[in-house]
């Protein structure tokens, strides 16, 4: 059985308790918190995406539906944040379950000691599935999430106030870090293997079978089963969260990748605004024509080892596999090391780095990307494949330049 691939943007996960005698499960039961956070944490926005072989877009983080769809203005990065959970799953597709993991976000329950009860508060909420009406659950649920853009915290809250104004026992702490998702998984692990375990856990769904398999989180197949709206989501967004035939986490939003590229870039190296590359190669092609006539700027960018964190996977590594027929893993789950596709996507690293088309600053900088982002916003940088949410920062800045400049493409393929 496979462990969930990279790509899932962030996830609620609930840290797995042991359930003293007599109580049904441990962690956060469906109706006090699921139940809150899947509804009011769910912004919806479509964020990364990749392409399908057919020229049609993959949508989704955590999940897709195996329905292709051609790009539309709902999912262009005008729109991120416009987009809800309903026209996700009209729109929503994928044949890979990386995929479907890569897409999603989560809620995940973590593992710690707790206690049922309609005493005084007491730290770790818990009921048994089904819920209870208001004032059966006491307790205080912790939540901690990374967020350094700010986008969050109007969901988190959201889903806290609901929490409490149907369970008048609870209380809900946030735990908001302003640290990239990296650097909050260094410190959440820290924090768990001390004992210090938080109830519910924003991480990269990714990160699930881990999890899973170091106990510090906990099933919630039991809540879900009892909680109505699970059914609303598709089997291909459920398939994003489970792990060993177990549901580890609750998705919350979708996201979109984009090849991004400067119209005036490529327009002073010969090429078109409305630039199209017919293939992987052409991809190369334009960084080339770039760097043959304008010293001045970065013809692309292409993440590369473990500087590019999730990124080189994500944003580089992956979608070239699948540009060129590949696969992580075959029908048994077994991982795919030696393949043509990728040999194709090593030669295709050695062009860009050894041609001088990608900055090897991206494989020795801490957090490449960042200084990447803002090189292709600016017009330093040529060509980027990078995640829909960024589009929202350039224009931002300056809506206009970005609008006339930026151009963004699905990832071709062989």
């Amino acid at each position: 059985m496979s462990q969930p691939r990279h790509g899932l943007r962030v996830a609620l996960v609930g840290a797995a308790r042991p359930a003293p005698e007599g109580a049904h499960g441990g962690g956060l039961s469906c109706r006090s918190c699921c139940n809150g956070g899947a509804d009011g944490l769910a912004p919806g926005g479509l964020k990364d995406g990749v392409m399908n072989r057919d020229g049609t877009s993959h949508c989704g983080r955590d999940g897709l539906s195996n329905r292709p769809h051609q790009r539309t203005a709902a999912a262009c990065p005008h729109h991120m944040e416009e987009v809800h959970m309903d026209e996700v799953v009209r729109q929503m597709m994928s044949r890979r379950r990386f995929l479907q993991v890569a897409v999603a976000s989560s809620v995940v329950v973590a593992c710690s000691p707790s206690t049922v009860g309609s005493g005084a508060p007491t730290t770790g909420a818990s009921a048994p599935p089904g819920g209870a009406s208001g004032g059966a659950i006491s307790g205080t649920v912790n939540v901690t999430y990374p967020d350094e853009a700010g986008f969050k915290p109007k969901y988190v809250e959201q889903a806290a106030a609901a929490v409490k104004a149907q369970y008048s026992g609870v209380d809900v702490k946030i735990d908001l870090q302003k640290i990239g998702d990296d650097d909050f998984y260094t410190k959440l692990l820290l924090r768990l293997d001390s004992g210090d375990v938080p109830d519910v856990i924003h991480v990269g769904g990714s990160l699930i079978g881990e999890l899973s398999d170091a106990g510090y989180i906990e099933p919630l197949d039991a809540y879900l089963a009892a909680w109505e709206d699970w059914k609303q989501y598709p089997d291909a967004v459920k398939g994003g969260v489970s792990y060993n035939g177990k549901t580890w986490a609750i998705p919350y939003g979708l996201d979109m990748r984009w090849l991004y590229y400067r119209k005036d870039d490529l327009q002073k190296a010969g090429l078109p605004a409305d630039w199209q590359p017919a293939n992987v190669q052409g991809i190369l092609d334009a960084a080339a024509a770039v760097k043959s006539k304008d010293s001045g700027v970065l013809p692309y960018a292409l993440y590369a080892g473990p500087a590019g964190s999730s990124g080189t996977a994500d944003h580089a590594f992956v979608p070239l596999l699948w540009a060129y027929g590949g696969e992580l893993q075959d029908a048994s789950g077994k991982w795919i090391g030696d393949s043509p596709a990728t040999k194709k996507v090593m030669a295709y690293y050695a062009k860009a780095y050894g041609d001088g088309l990608s900055p090897k600053e991206i494989i020795t900088a801490t957090k490449p990307w960042t200084a990447m982002r803002e090189k292709l916003g600016n017009g330093g940088l040529a060509l980027l494949f990078e995640g829909g949410w960024v589009y929202g920062g350039w224009a931002a800045k300056d809506k206009a330049a970005t609008e006339q400049n930026v151009g963004y493409l699905l990832h071709p393929t062989e």
